[in-house]
């Protein structure tokens, strides 16, 4: 009986000891392999209603003088989902509930409200990975000049989210050509740029689980403008990064940073031809408020 229990006790050992292995190794192969979809899932009918605060500080250089000024503004963004197709599309109309800008340069404060700007909407139809299809302005406004350069530089209204399933660790770069913006001022600017996305892991945020993505971004900047005494031309270029926070259960953009450098030089047609250099340092979020 003592040497059959010696063997009947080894066996089982070695037998487990195996069983354990196995069962490891299936474990973190499963969770290495392990990918996700990203993709937007608003509802058809529901209103998403986002906090935009927009924080820079910029430097020009006039005539060898240097002028400074300091920017805060704040909007309230409404996302009211017309439809969702069966294909995933989704028609989007995007308006703004209030808007404030505030400038403090050379000792002076200047507040602008945007109140022409407020019900406007734009209507967009995007890919359930949030590339754009169509994009309509519904109304027409005229916002001011520091409104537009604000919407223009710092408002992506949609991440592009990957179009197949994606690891933690994995990457997904974005490249936007040809973008276009008006100004009531007959200003035009053409912006290129080049985005990089890291899918990072998990992490809650405002009460959401979400799924933390880190971004960077290289872009160029020209422009021109036209004005009854001279015509102007503008180069810049500029440098973003930061982090998203995405629930992927409910396919809803939750949490948006950036941080943003701009270098740009103006120069002037008219007979001096002066060139004006500009710096800006500019950090944006985006928070969901309710849904």
């Amino acid at each position: 009986m003592k040497n059959y229990y010696l063997i009947f006790s080894v066996k089982p050992n070695r037998v487990l000891f195996s069983l354990i292995i196995s069962l490891t190794m299936i474990t973190y192969s499963s969770f290495a392999q392990n990918t996700y979809k990203l993709q937007y899932k608003f509802e058809k009918g529901k209103n998403y209603i986002y906090r935009i605060e927009t924080i820079s500080k910029s430097a020009n250089e006039v005539m060898g003088n240097i002028m400074k000024s300091e920017n805060n503004d704040w909007s309230i963004q409404r996302y009211f989902i017309k439809n969702v197709a069966d294909n995933g599309d989704i028609d989007i109309i995007v308006s703004l509930d209030s808007a404030v800008y505030k400038n403090h340069m050379e000792g002076r404060d200047t507040l602008i409200t945007g109140n022409n700007l407020v019900g406007k909407k734009t209507e967009f139809v995007i890919s359930s990975s949030g590339e754009v299809k169509s994009n309509i302005k519904i109304d027409s406004s005229f916002p001011s000049a520091g409104m537009q350069v604000k919407s223009r530089l710092h408002n992506d209204y949609f991440v592009k989210l990957p179009d197949d399933g994606i690891k933690f660790g994995g990457s997904w770069e974005v490249r936007k050509i040809g973008t276009t913006a008006y100004t009531a001022n007959g200003f035009v600017f053409i912006d290129t740029s080049y985005e990089k996305y890291t899918l990072l892991g998990k992490e809650s945020m405002l009460g959401h689980g979400c799924f933390k993505v880190r971004f960077s971004a290289d872009g160029k900047i020209k422009g021109k403008g036209n004005s009854p005494s001279f015509n102007s031309s503008f180069n810049g270029i500029e440098k973003a990064g930061g982090s998203i926070y995405f629930d992927q259960i409910s396919g809803v953009l939750i949490y948006k940073d950036v941080n943003m450098d701009l270098d740009m030089t103006a120069t002037a047609s008219n007979k001096q031809k002066p060139v004006i250099p500009s710096t800006s340092s500019t950090k944006i979020t985006q928070s969901l408020i309710n849904e």
